[in-house]
């Protein structure tokens, strides 16, 4: 069990550091900016691209309305995937999760347009909707996706990493961490191991 011991003797606690406390490490919350901004982009890009399919040539006074539409449409696609807990850390760079709320979130969006649509007896232009809210969800997981490529290839160079401590029996911890750095794009970085008293000392029984 040469990784357990390895790991107790180089660093046999957490150093103290953010990561202990309730407060994200600052690469969590630059991440997540990021993510934000990247969200509000592909919302942008796809309501810009729907406009132009939709209503070709230049824009005329009608037209005005959804430009209008164009520039709101991504800030309410970033409270909704807020609303949808799309910004969670603990969905930062693993698990299907994180895309399953965008995607999510994308449904609410078309959903509340919609409601409101037709609360508001607002006559909308099927097809502008029907491409810009599909294409912008499509774009933002296409972002999200290429996002979390980017940190797993930090990850494998040993940044953005989460310290952590191994908790159970001697057999499982070892294979916990010849896991984790066998994947080290889970960003879990193992600094330090508990083992029951029993089985500190280095008994295998």
């Amino acid at each position: 069990m040469a990784v357990v011991d390895e790991i107790r003797q180089a660093d046999p606690r957490v150093a103290p550091g953010r990561e202990q406390g309730p407060q994200e490490p600052d690469w969590v919350i630059r991440y997540l900016y990021l993510a934000m901004a990247l969200d509000l982009l592909s919302m942008l890009a796809a309501g810009a691209i729907a406009f132009v399919l939709r209503f070709p040539g230049m824009p005329s006074d009608p037209d005005l309305p959804y430009i209008a539409f164009t520039i709101i449409l991504p800030l309410l696609f970033l409270p909704v995937l807020g609303l949808c807990r799309a910004y969670q850390p603990r969905y930062v760079g693993v698990g299907w999760e994180e895309f399953h709320r965008v995607l999510r979130g994308g449904f609410l969006l078309m959903s509340m347009v919609a409601i409101a649509a037709y609360a508001t007896k607002t006559e909308v232009a099927r097809g502008y909707v029907v491409m810009a809210l599909p294409l912008g969800t499509f774009l933002a997981l296409l972002a999200r996706y290429r996002l979390r490529k980017w940190l797993h290839k930090k990850r494998w160079n040993g940044q953005y990493m989460r310290r952590v401590i191994a908790v159970g029996h001697r057999t499982s911890v070892e294979d916990l961490i010849k896991l984790l750095r066998q994947k080290r794009y889970h960003g879990m970085d193992i600094v330090g191991v508990c083992l029951p008293p029993a089985l500190a000392s280095g008994d295998d029984a």
